[in-house]
């Protein structure tokens, strides 16, 4: 069971430093498409002129809308299978009492 848990927690730690990276790299990449490059900036404001502050703040609120995404649907699997897991060693060690 020891075993389990270590890899349980290595596990989680690996997930969330893929999310803390892809938030890194989507803010990064949408900052970057809005501050620097005209050319998308134009793309996404075609009539209207946004804030440029408006628009980080939506960067910010789409990549906490898709990174808890991820986060709720790895707690959700992973979960899930845990407490398969959980349940069929309790019945292992019955079974070997």
């Amino acid at each position: 069971m020891e075993n389990i848990l270590k890899t349980r927690k290595a596990v989680r730690q690996y997930v969330l430093v893929i999310l803390g990276f892809m938030s890194v790299f989507m803010i990064l990449v949408f900052s970057y498409m809005i501050f620097i490059d005209s050319d998308a900036n134009q793309h996404f404001m075609k009539d209207k002129e946004l804030p440029k502050a408006v628009l980080f703040v939506m960067v910010l609120i789409f990549t906490g809308i898709i990174l808890g995404t991820f986060a709720l649907f790895y707690r959700l699997i992973y979960g899930v299978l845990t407490r398969k897991l959980k349940k069929k060693y309790s019945e292992l060690e019955r079974l070997e009492v």
